[in-house]
């Protein structure tokens, strides 16, 4: 899904849209880069690259939601969720 906002301001700034963005996923076991389209969703994200039941949030700790965009460059953090037992 393109991110119309940005594409409409891309265009008024005589900018280009950027056709990957750039994310940085940190976990307990490392750091991983990836580039992606931007607009691609977290659950689309998570599905590509084995994420599964992860939680994942941005730079911020505020968790980031299956239907959220991600539209530009970002580092972003997971976490195995809790279990009981």
């Amino acid at each position: 899904m393109a991110d119309f906002n940005q594409i409409n301001d891309s265009l008024n700034n005589n900018a280009s849209v950027n056709t990957t963005a750039k994310v940085t996923i940190t976990s307990l076991g490392g750091v991983n880069n990836y580039e992606i389209t931007p607009g691609t969703t977290v659950r689309e994200l998570k599905s590509r690259y084995g994420l599964g039941d992860m939680k994942i949030v941005n730079a911020e700790g505020v968790a980031l939601a299956d239907a959220d965009q991600i539209t530009g460059d970002v580092q972003l953090f997971v976490s195995t969720p809790k279990r009981n037992g």
